[in-house]
């Protein structure tokens, strides 16, 4: 509420903001979000932090089979998942709050295969579209190109089916006796594998801590083997 009488009380004073960043419409309060946009004269950029405003599985991934979907909300593509009919609500809310923007409005979306699975979900905002990616490859880090045995090989972030670690339990199960590889963690998670190293990665202080950790470990290959379009 703070923030909201705040915001109010620069449009009431003849001010606004040129521009609002929405990164995420999971957990938050529509009405109060609603609102703020209401009287904001400025753009406003919903970015496809994945796909919740899609199908709020986030992951597009059905609950019954964990089969990929593809962003298209109907009772033959989502017959028998559980995220349909919540999902057709979050879809009226959306609209809902697009409809209070006096202003312009667009979506970001972190990659072109974000841009066209929301495109499906959303074709009436086709046009409102662009993709601007996480980060720019800004010249490049050479030190870990003399690969020696052990190969270094990493898994990043939470443990999760979605996110590949159970692919990664498979290849550290199957190389166990191996002294070709070495396998590492890197998060803040447990993980109680006799023939993983845990480094814990945390970005509290640091935003670059997970690069700075994979350089100072050395690692040679990095696991993301996500099983959706992320």
């Amino acid at each position: 509420n703070g923030i909201l009488n705040y915001l109010e009380g620069l449009n009431n004073n003849g001010k606004t903001l040129q521009c609002v960043h929405v990164h995420h419409l999971l957990k938050i309060n529509y009405h109060d979000l609603k609102y703020l946009l209401s009287f904001i004269r400025g753009n406003v950029i919903l970015y496809v932090h994945d796909y919740y405003s899609v199908c709020v599985s986030t992951n597009l991934l059905r609950s019954d089979t964990k089969e990929l979907c593809h962003g298209k909300l109907d009772v033959k593509n989502c017959s028998g998942c559980r995220y349909y009919m919540v999902s057709l609500k979050m879809k009226e809310v959306l609209k809902d709050i697009l409809d209070s923007i006096s202003g312009d409005y667009c979506f970001v979306c972190p990659s072109k295969e974000a841009e066209d699975h929301f495109r499906i979900g959303y074709p009436e905002y086709a046009k409102k579209t662009k993709v601007i990616y996480h980060q720019k490859l800004v010249h490049s880090y050479n030190e870990n190109r003399n690969v020696q045995i052990p190969l270094r090989v990493a898994y990043l972030g939470s443990p999760l089916i979605n996110k590949g670690w159970n692919q990664f339990e498979k290849i550290v199960n199957m190389f166990s006796d191996s002294n070709e590889y070495q396998f590492f963690y890197f998060g803040i998670n447990c993980i109680e594998k006799m023939n993983v190293f845990h480094i814990k990665v945390e970005f509290k202080d640091n935003l670059n801590a997970m690069v700075d950790a994979l350089r100072k470990y050395k690692i040679d290959c990095a696991i993301l083997w996500s099983t959706w379009p992320e």
